[in-house]
């Protein structure tokens, strides 16, 4: 990947993380999150806008020039995902392909008004990530698909389509150091994310849900850029 984009990957993540302005902390429970970060604790609770919250942290490093380069390492499911019968193998692959190109593809926007300096290298990881809210009994492999269902399902059918919660994790950390330079965790999805009964979930549906979390990223990263 060429330089500039993987610079403005690095810028991505800080304009997500500077998108709000923090709210009053809330106590953190472990259960709360999925584990793919390694400390929750220092995260603010951000509400974004609609039915989208963000809780971020950024280091003043992030965006004081040090870091011209970065290596992207590719989205990954925490906990490793299996399909299901509304969650297809194939959906799986071609939400991960969907959400690297949106975010490649905002970057390379972002880059070209963005000044390069500096000659530290940062390192972002990022993760579609579910943690359970109700005592289920579902496996790890299971709860990044029953997330996918239950925030598609409709309440009135299905009281219960909280009992499973997706989330969109980022962390990016100094290459050299590994010291922790920014994380973010966002969670929510689009009012048009709904399916009915037993109906299966295509990446046409989530397709504005994840151009939402690339949204809250562009749209202050191109403020940053002027």
């Amino acid at each position: 990947m060429k330089k500039g984009i993987l610079f403005s990957a690095l810028l991505l993540v800080g304009a997500v993380l500077q998108g709000c302005q923090t709210t009053q902390e809330q106590p953190k429970q472990d259960n709360q999150f999925s584990g793919f970060l390694k400390d929750y604790s220092i995260l603010g609770e951000t509400m974004a806008q609609e039915s989208f919250a963000v809780r971020r942290w950024v280091s003043p490093k992030l965006l004081s020039g040090e870091y011209a380069e970065v290596e992207y390492v590719s989205t990954q499911y925490y906990p490793e995902v299996r399909p299901n019968e509304q969650v297809s193998d194939e959906l799986l692959t071609d939400i991960l392909i969907y959400v690297d190109g949106q975010l490649r593809m905002a970057s390379y926007f972002i880059s070209k008004d963005m000044q390069k300096t500096g000659t530290k290298k940062a390192r972002i990881r990022a993760a579609i990530t579910a943690v359970e809210t109700l005592d289920q009994d579902y496996q790890d492999h299971e709860a990044v698909s029953q997330a996918l269902v239950s925030a598609a399902e409709d309440t009135s059918l299905n009281p219960r389509n909280d009992d499973a919660v997706i989330a969109f994790e980022l962390e990016a950390r100094d290459v050299q150091t590994g010291e922790l330079l920014a994380q973010s965790v966002v969670t929510g999805v689009a009012p048009t994310y709904k399916v009915n009964g037993q109906e299966k979930i295509s990446l046409e549906l989530l397709k504005p849900t994840i151009d939402h979390w690339i949204e809250f990223a562009t749209s202050n990263g191109r403020k940053l850029s002027k």
